[in-house]
């Protein structure tokens, strides 16, 4: 079985939106959205197989399924912006080897923890503490 792309069933959802019967079948849906009936059929037996064998069935009611549907699918597309890194905590460290000391070792002693992991936004501090230290050297 296929998956339908969230374009696509946007553009099912909103057609179906408009149309202004009480009843609308895979005809009058290819009408409003141009696309021939059996693709249409094709595409929403995700939500119901009986689409493919009856040309009458109602597709209204396959409203709140494409909602969800598209619901779904924007929330697994959705891009998270990286963790920002501001001047403040740069300038906590004064180089590279001061990060290194104060985040990934144990306590005053020293003694570097290897089994020590770095978050997302520690390792984006650290990155820019390197490019600055290239800088320096050029």
């Amino acid at each position: 079985m296929s998956t339908m792309n969230i374009t696509t069933a946007r553009k099912y959802l909103r057609a179906l939106k408009n149309i202004k019967g009480k009843y609308a079948t895979r005809d009058t849906l290819a009408k409003e959205v141009g696309i021939y009936p059996e693709v249409i059929a094709a595409d929403l037996s995700i939500f119901d197989p009986m689409i493919n064998l009856d040309y009458q069935y109602d597709l209204l009611v396959l409203i709140p399924d494409l909602e969800e549907y598209i619901a779904k699918l924007d929330q697994k597309n959705k891009k998270t912006n990286p963790p920002r890194v501001k001047k403040s905590e740069l300038t906590a460290y004064e180089s590279i080897a001061d990060f290194v000391f104060k985040k990934m070792t144990i306590g005053a002693s020293g003694l570097i923890d290897q089994n020590v992991e770095l978050s997302d936004h520690d390792l984006r501090i650290l990155k820019r503490l390197i490019n600055e230290e290239q800088k320096r050297r050029k």
